[in-house]
């Protein structure tokens, strides 16, 4: 059995009860969903009833029914970017059966383009996707920056949520929550004598029925430009960088009250640090390894926060217990006013984490240490280093 467990605020063994219980109703009403979908007859009252259920679940999930792509439809999870939900909605997927007419899945895919425009009549005011282009560009934090040019009788008060929108039903909510970063909009102006001659888009715009391709193309790209090695091979040879945060830098960022920190990627620290982050590992690594952050209170541990060998010890012995599995990586560490701080990427998460588990142990740090998963989708799971570590206080970024 693992060592490392992975927690979260919501998980308890009365979630996992209602969910199997939930699944289990699910799959008794299966094939009468499958009717009322495929012939169009009338849901019934009990359905209805079973379906509002899923809020014994969670009050705040999201759900609905769609196509599906594999099966004849699709049961979508949808935790609507709320973070402490997104545990639960995996643990849903994770405990969900084998159907006949369902697939399930978290987060809604992206909108098939023929179904597009009734979509967008009832969700915000532009009446169609017609003269509309788009470009992008690698941003800052590796993100895929989007720019709509909309002509000009589409231009209005919602403008920029109405492209925020198009870009989610075209590319999915994972794709725009991993990988987009700023949705910014232009209007083609009109040109002319008498004004009626829009403007053209720029030579890189393209037209917005093109995005979908373009935009996996583009992520393609990008991951095959990331480095080939994971991050053990090459951390002692990259360039690392010291950062020193103000006060107020320290007491409001996610991190907690990290003040300085050394890193091996500046670019990873600042999508780690920043709140606009939406950090996902996969914008910094191509192989799959993820980043996680070790904090341990300095009072239960009896760590001198003001010596650096204090963390450093630390970090030398998971350094070694990495180098015997082959297999992890630090590649950065902090300090705070009450806390020391070390980041790790890990190649194997179940066997990176036993090893972290392990090697803490060995140095007899105290019930107050905790590993965080930095991805925002995980912000809120926790593995605490013994079995009375309390609950961290999380804080949403």
């Amino acid at each position: 059995m693992s060592k490392a467990e992975i927690k979260f605020p919501l998980k308890s063994e009365t979630l996992l009860t209602t969910i199997d219980a939930w699944w289990a109703a699910f799959a008794d009403y299966e094939g009468e969903l499958n009717a009322a979908f495929t012939t169009g007859k009338e849901i019934e009252p009990s359905i209805v009833d079973f379906m509002a259920e899923i809020k014994k679940v969670s009050p705040d999930m999201c759900w609905e029914f769609s196509k599906g792509e594999h099966k004849p439809h699709r049961f979508t999870i949808a935790p609507e970017r709320n973070y402490p939900l997104e545990p639960v909605a995996k643990l849903l997927k994770e405990q969900a059966p084998e159907l006949e007419f369902f697939e399930i899945g978290v987060d809604r895919d992206a909108t098939p383009w023929e179904w597009m425009q009734g979509e967008a009549d009832s969700r915000f005011t532009w009446d169609s996707h017609e003269n509309i282009y788009v470009s992008h560009t690698i941003g800052r934090q590796n993100f895929i920056d989007l720019t709509f040019y909309i002509p000009a009788d589409k231009a209005d008060a919602k403008q920029e949520a109405n492209s925020f929108l198009l870009a989610e039903l075209a590319l999915g909510e994972k794709v725009v929550a991993d990988w987009i970063g700023y949705v910014d909009v232009e209007v083609l102006k009109t040109t002319g004598l008498f004004k009626k001659k829009a403007a053209e888009p720029p030579a890189n715009a393209y037209p917005i029925k093109d995005i979908r391709a373009r935009i996996a193309a583009e992520i393609a790209r990008f991951k095959n430009t990331l480095p080939k090695e994971p991050f053990r091979r090459r951390v002692e040879a990259m360039e690392w960088s010291i950062f020193k945060m103000t006060e107020n830098d320290s007491q409001t960022n996610y991190l907690g009250d990290i003040y300085v920190a050394s890193i091996c990627d500046a670019d990873l620290f600042s999508a780690l640090y920043n709140g606009r982050s939406r950090f996902n590992s996969q914008r910094f690594s191509g192989l799959g390894e993820s980043f996680v952050l070790v904090k341990i209170n300095g009072a239960s541990s009896n760590l001198g926060l003001n010596q650096l060998s204090s963390r450093s010890e630390i970090e030398d012995a998971l350094t070694e217990s990495f180098q015997a599995i082959s297999s992890g990586a630090v590649v950065g560490g902090g300090m705070g006013q009450e806390n020391a701080y070390i980041f790790l990427a890990l190649e194997d998460e179940a066997t990176d984490l036993d090893t972290v588990i392990d090697t803490l142990r060995t140095q007899k740090l105290g019930e107050k240490t905790w590993v965080f998963f930095c991805d925002s989708r995980r912000q809120c799971e926790w593995v605490g280093l013994w079995d009375d570590t309390p609950a961290p206080e999380l804080s949403i970024r």
